[in-house]
């Protein structure tokens, strides 16, 4: 089964703007802005403490003249094509077809949207057998129930129940008995400040709260089970709104750094570091930009295994 997660943090993405979708908008627009047809990708390993004078094409991604994403075709060392994705969107913006195809295997995806570009059904193949699963929403926009479909047969089916600032959303199996329910709830701005999953003996088997400061940024997230805290994640930011810092601990572990970013005067991500633990090294990316606001590399080190490769970036434009 899916975990019972999954959907109140679907949920909290439509109500939070995450660091790494302000980093693809900030991509998005400068794609468009600079016309760039294809981005090609080139990898170099390092000799000792220089890169190596002969690169390797990893992968071409095309672009929409909008700056989304419409291929992405990943080669081997030897120049053969690994996999290639596809995306189509609609005359909105919306992503209506994804596919992957790699040797033998392929995952297609179709999504369809209503008047209010909220998303109404997901289809395809997911690489094993066919899914659908189809969103409805009540007349002001609130969901009401999600189903999830393999080859045409219901699977679990989520009722959401809302009264105030809480929401509750009752989870059915495929014989449609009650299985588990999950609570979230909301402050008076829309942020979900919890949510827990509560077992058909009505009892709280997990919970996260969440803390926000006064421009909407999550501050503070912190995940229990049985009423105990298992772990608290704390995020910080630039007086400009930038994620700068994550930092995790646990009844078990102290408090330390797990993820760093730093950015240029024009707000370009040009470092990000981050670890499992605090007793690891910080793996890093260096990321440079040209003046028109492309990133023109990615220097790449794994300090676990002493690997370190520089990325370079060319482009072809319409």
């Amino acid at each position: 089964m899916r975990s019972l997660f999954t959907l109140a943090f679907l949920l909290f993405l439509f109500t939070y703007s995450l660091c790494q979708q302000t980093d693809d908008l900030k991509v998005k627009d400068a794609i468009a802005r600079n016309r760039v047809k294809n981005q090609i990708s080139w990898d170099y390993k390092y000799a000792g403490e220089k890169p190596e004078k002969m690169g390797v094409k990893t992968s071409v991604t095309t672009y929409l003249a909008s700056g989304d994403v419409s291929q992405v075709n990943a080669f081997n060392p030897k120049g053969a094509v690994l996999h290639t994705e596809k995306y189509t969107y609609d005359s909105r913006g919306n992503k209506t077809e994804y596919t992957r195809q790699s040797g033998d295997n392929s995952y297609q995806k179709f999504y369809s949207y209503d008047a209010r570009n909220s998303l109404t059904e997901e289809s395809g193949f997911d690489g094993v057998e066919n899914f659908r699963n189809v969103y409805s929403y009540s007349a002001d926009g609130e969901m009401t129930e999600i189903r999830y479909m393999k080859k045409s047969v219901l699977q679990e089916k989520r009722v959401f129940s809302k009264s105030g600032t809480t929401t509750t959303v009752s989870i059915y199996n495929q014989a449609g008995t009650l299985t588990s329910k999950l609570i979230l709830k909301y402050d008076a701005k829309g942020n979900l400040v919890e949510e827990a999953v509560y077992g058909v003996n009505q009892r709280a088997l997990e919970k996260k709260t969440y803390n926000y400061d006064d421009k909407k940024n999550l501050k503070e997230e912190a995940r229990y089970k049985f009423d105990k805290i298992t772990l608290k994640t704390t995020y910080n930011y630039s007086v400009t709104g930038e994620l700068l810092e994550v930092s995790e601990e646990s009844p078990e572990v102290p408090r330390f750094v797990k993820k760093s970013l730093t950015y240029d005067a024009n707000d370009n991500l040009v470092e990000i570091k981050w670890r499992r633990k605090g007793t690891e090294e910080f793996n890093r990316i260096l990321y440079k930009y040209d003046d028109r606001g492309l990133c023109m590399s990615a220097d790449t080190y794994y300090p676990a295994t002493k690997y370190r490769v520089l990325t370079k970036y060319t482009y072809e434009y319409f």
